[in-house]
């Protein structure tokens, strides 16, 4: 890949996790609390040891 390329994925990729911050954003809180819930406990069924709950 081409340090040209390397850019273009690059900004790709930044706008693609600035439009789900978004979207995220616009979500109620309470859907942001379960969804929160339940990717920890997904991560918990898993078995990663290095999530950390914040």
């Amino acid at each position: 890949l081409t340090d040209a390329g390397a850019e273009i994925v690059a900004s790709v990729r930044r706008a693609r996790l600035d439009e789900t911050v978004r979207r995220l954003a616009d979500l109620p809180p309470a859907l942001i609390a379960r969804l929160s819930d339940v990717l920890a406990d997904l991560l918990d069924a898993l078995s990663i040891s290095s999530y950390t709950a914040g």
